[in-house]
Parts: structure tokens; C-alpha cells; sequence
């Protein structure tokens, strides 16, 4: 009965699109036949969306996004309607301070000897860092090869403990930062 009720609405929907004006047909004689798929034949089996995401174990929220007009997009201008910052991070004083940009977009460190900034890493070309470098008395600040500064001179850092300098670069490749520091900054 089920096949030969499916073959004739078939049909009927054919006729319509052959004929263009024969008058749609009343597909209410053939609702067991538009009853939900079983999950095991391929369907939800489900009627609304809802059960269906029940069915198939999928969440909002925790398997797929809720939708959210706040979202931000990342292939397209958007403009904000409240500030965006980034978390201010502490690098580690050591002799060579290592600098993973992909977490520490601005940070600071406390020099407490004659340090060297090494190459840092994750650098993105369009990329905006910034570091805050707090003087612990008259240390000095070595910069690898990835620093870039005009003139190609490196900045003195200020002395004196307390003294704040901060450093900002920007990247157009990934291989090396262009920086300018703003000295002695109160």
C-alpha cells in the first residue's frame, strides 16, 4: 500500500510539473508517507529541529554554535560597539626572554639583570605587540635579529629602578617585528 501511495503522488507531482496547470494535488492522503525517516534509514527521525538535533546527539552550544548576531565574523569588516583588549601578560625574566606572541600579544617583563629579547615566535604579518619593559635598576636590553628599529639603531633603555619603556612593533612578514619605544614613560 505504502509503494503504490508513494508511486502515485509521484506521479501526481510529475503531472504538475509536465502540465504546469493541473491543480496540486491534496498530498494530505499521503501523511504516513511523509512520516519522519528513521535515524537508521538515513533520517532524523524526527519532525521538528529540535528533536532531530536530540536524535543525532548534537548540542547547541557544546557541538555547534548557537546562533548569535553578536558573533564575530573573521573573513569580514566589522565595526565594535564596545572595546576589545587583550590581557596583559608577564614574560619571563630570564637571560634570553622568550616572547610566544600568539598568547602574549602585549605584555610586560621585569628586568632584573642585562638581558637579551630573543627571536620571538608566532608572529603575524598585520600583527600589532606591544612589551612594557620595567627596569629593575640600570639593566641593559639586547634585541636578536627579528627587531627591526629606525635607523637601524637599537633604544637604550632608560635607567634608574622603576623606569617603564615600552615597545611596539608591527609585522609585515613573519620573520622579523618593526619597533618603536616610547622611553621613560610616567
Amino acid at each position: 500500500m505504502k509503494i503504490r501511495n508513494t508511486l502515485v503522488l509521484v506521479l501526481a507531482l510529475l503531472l504538475v510539473g509536465l502540465v504546469g496547470t493541473a491543480p496540486a494535488p491534496d498530498i494530505s492522503q499521503f501523511g504516513h508517507v511523509l512520516t519522519p525517516i528513521p535515524v537508521a534509514d538515513g533520517g532524523t527521525g524526527s519532525s521538528n529541529a529540535s528533536d532531530a538535533r536530540d536524535a543525532l546527539g548534537v548540542g547547541i552550544g557544546s557541538d555547534v554554535q548557537e546562533f548569535d548576531s553578536a558573533t564575530a565574523k573573521t573573513d569580514t569588516n566589522q565595526q565594535w560597539t564596545a572595546a576589545q583588549e587583550f590581557t596583559l601578560t608577564e614574560l619571563t625574566d630570564a637571560a634570553t626572554i622568550s616572547w610566544a606572541l600568539a598568547t602574549n600579544q602585549i605584555a610586560e617583563v621585569s628586568l632584573t639583570a642585562n638581558r637579551t629579547l630573543g627571536s620571538p615566535t608566532g608572529i603575524v604579518a598585520g600583527g600589532t605587540y606591544i612589551l612594557h619593559v620595567n627596569q629593575g635598576a640600570s639593566w641593559t636590553l639586547a634585541y636578536s635579529g627579528a627587531y627591526k628599529f629606525e635607523g637601524g639603531t637599537a633604544p637604550t633603555l632608560t635607567t634608574g629602578a622603576g623606569s617603564l619603556d615600552i615597545l611596539t612593533c608591527t609585522a609585515s612578514t613573519t620573520y622579523w617585528l618593526n619597533c618603536v619605544m616610547a622611553q621613560d614613560v610616567k
